[in-house]
């Protein structure tokens, strides 16, 4: 079973908010600043995911929830899972 991992992170461009935008009158590069932002915000949540153990939650939950869907079915044999690298 392959072991879990984070397919997206996105951040709602709307729930960003700039402090000082009005006094920053040599900032020309309003929507290049706000990119750079928003993929930062998108980084910095996949590393507060992976650092909250939310991959090892969902690799225990998904062989959790696999062998009880197979343990009626698979009678006589023994669930085991090899993890992937």
């Amino acid at each position: 079973m392959p072991q879990a991992e984070i397919l997206s992170a996105t951040v709602d461009p709307g729930t960003i908010s700039y402090h000082g935008e009005s006094i920053a009158i040599f900032n020309f590069n309003n929507k290049e600043d706000a990119n750079k932002a928003q993929k930062l915000a998108e980084s910095d949540a996949r590393k507060a995911a992976r650092a909250s153990g939310i991959l090892d939650n969902a690799d225990r939950y998904a062989r959790s929830l696999i062998k009880g869907l197979l343990q009626g079915v698979a009678e006589g044999y023994q669930i085991e899972f090899d993890p992937q690298k």
